[in-house]
């Protein structure tokens, strides 16, 4: 059958559907997380193997799914020769040996772009090559600017013998998804690129329309991120925010005026937990807007935002006594400390790039959605 190094999980969602049993690998994984394999020992794997195994039910086993694993220092210990290269690969053929064996089909997702992983002679292209793979490239809407990234992931391939299976176009402009317009004009450069490094066609299997909810973050994720977990709120961990952070560093007065204006209520806020004023401002606005929403049987109308204090240890991080007034409040919004300074934290989000999660049912299930549109039978013929 037909393989594709592919970099989506949700393409998982069509073999799931279109094979009786199959599989999910993910060569190299950067980031990781304990999971036990069939025998019941523990493993540590990717996280996106988790998410694929347990969403979509999927039987194979994770020792097989997640083979090199790269933590704090793995690059450090390869680079002075204490990690045998050679091991990476066999560790990755045999994993592949296993699923390929024991699966239908097996979507093979990769890392980042096509030359991750270089540093450690483990890119994208070369695990292709390795197993005998084609690729499936996604890159993000535009023309010319997308087609140039794609150039150079083309020319990575071309190195090592990696065949281009078929492209998907994400994120684009709705306007120019609908008019088609994009479509055509894309995929006479494909043509042209196949023909200037005699290659067989690279078709263009979907045009993408932009849907920011699915890199939208949420509690799961800032959990995640900061290595903290709910102070309350824990019944909407999920909730997404698409709005950029607010920073609260305004006097109370002018903070309470624009929480009024109820255009913040789905604002994800930021203050160091020393600013208790802002804090209790918020927590009395959210109760005002709860009581609203309850007079009037208008859901619509609660508070739908989030906090995250900030504040370094010993004398920064929230007093007991206003943990406990968020504790009696029973605030239904989700907050979190977050160990650290105001601007640390920021800087940590503005790197952030939100991941699906198994916790969050609904985010994953629209990127199903948006991924449906792809030609998944052209892909796998």
């Amino acid at each position: 059958s037909a393989r594709s190094l592919c970099r989506m999980s949700e393409t998982t969602h069509r073999a799931r559907k279109r094979f009786d049993n199959p599989g999910y690998m993910k060569p190299v994984g950067q980031r990781m997380v304990e999971a036990t394999a069939n025998d019941g020992a523990k493993v540590m794997v990717d996280t996106d193997c988790v998410l694929a195994k347990e969403l979509f039910g999927l039987k194979c086993d994770y020792r097989h799914m997640s083979p090199v694993i790269i933590p704090r220092g793995y690059t450090t210990k390869f680079l002075r020769g204490q990690i045998d290269e050679r091991e990476q690969i066999t560790h990755i053929r045999e994993s592949w040996a296993a699923l390929s064996g024991a699966s239908d089909f097996v979507v093979v997702e990769g890392t980042g772009h096509t030359g991750v992983g270089s540093i450690i002679n483990c890119n994208n292209a070369r695990v292709a090559s390795e197993l005998g793979l084609d690729m499936l490239m996604v890159v993000n809407g535009g023309l010319g600017d997308p087609f140039d990234q794609l150039a150079l992931n083309f020319l990575m391939c071309h190195k090592y013998g990696v065949r281009v299976k078929g492209i998907v176009l994400n994120k684009v402009h709705t306007e120019k998804a609908a008019s088609g317009v994009q479509r055509e004009l894309f995929t006479l450069a494909l043509d042209r690129m196949a023909k200037h490094y005699n290659q067989p066609e690279v078709p263009l299997l979907g045009v993408l329309a932009d849907a920011p909810v699915l890199g939208a973050p949420n509690f799961v994720s800032f959990s995640a991120l900061f290595e903290t977990s709910l102070i309350c709120g824990h019944n909407h961990i999920t909730r997404q925010f698409t709005k950029p952070p607010r920073i609260c560093l305004t006097e109370l007065g002018r903070f309470l005026e624009l929480l009024a204006t109820g255009q913040d209520n789905d604002q994800l806020f930021i203050s160091h937990a020393s600013r208790e004023d802002i804090i209790l401002g918020i927590l009395a606005h959210a109760q005002m807007c709860d009581r609203r929403a309850e007079k009037y049987g208008d859901d619509s109308l609660r508070f739908r935002g989030g906090l995250i204090l900030t504040g370094c240890p010993k004398g920064g991080e929230p007093h007991p006594r206003i943990l406990a007034i968020i504790e009696e409040s029973h605030a239904d919004f989700p907050i979190i400390y977050a160990l650290g300074s105001t601007a640390q934290t920021v800087a940590k989000l503005g790197g952030f790039t939100s991941k699906l999660s198994i916790q969050n049912q609904d985010q994953t299930q629209a990127a199903i959605d948006v991924y449906s549109k792809i030609d998944f039978e052209r892909l796998i013929a």
